[in-house]
């Protein structure tokens, strides 16, 4: 097989696709096997309230997620257009004005996140005796929110 010649473009497009789900695939079932080992560690060394703190804040995390995935997704659509094209020129520039609309929306979101965290807390009607475990791991999930933008 020629690896250098197949893409999404040319040749035996099975493989490609292949090719191009895997990493997706492998992806996906380590974010579950972390979901996995999260809920084990946190559930059985930090016991039940702080597995409900992190559980409560389920809805929230997978919003800010999907706010970055379509951000991807609409910023890939454009780069695939230009590579199908072969305007390298224009994909350079697209790449990185997505990395700087992309960057600016993480910071806005991350100021938003945690500037106002304690009404987005009471918005999630979080109960009271969990209302601390909360906030602090929102602040931590929040504060890393760089790393999604990488």
């Amino acid at each position: 097989m020629n690896w250098g010649k197949e893409d999404l473009m040319n040749g035996n497009i099975t493989g490609a696709i292949m090719r191009f789900a895997f990493p997706l695939m492998v992806g996906n079932l380590l974010q579950q096997c972390y979901n996995i080992a999260d809920t084990l560690i946190v559930g059985r060394v930090l016991g039940a309230d702080a597995l409900a703190a992190v559980g409560s804040s389920y809805a929230l995390i997978v919003f800010i997620t999907s706010v970055f995935i379509g951000l991807c997704m609409g910023c890939s659509a454009v780069f695939s257009m230009q590579y199908g094209s072969s305007d390298f020129k224009e994909l350079r520039r697209s790449i990185f004005s997505s990395m700087l609309l992309v960057g600016s929306i993480t910071l806005f979101l991350n100021i938003c996140s945690v500037v106002f965290l304690s009404p987005i807390i009471r918005i999630l009607q979080i109960p009271t005796e969990l209302e601390e475990m909360v906030y602090n791991y929102l602040q931590i999930i929040f504060l890393g929110m760089i790393f999604l933008l990488l």
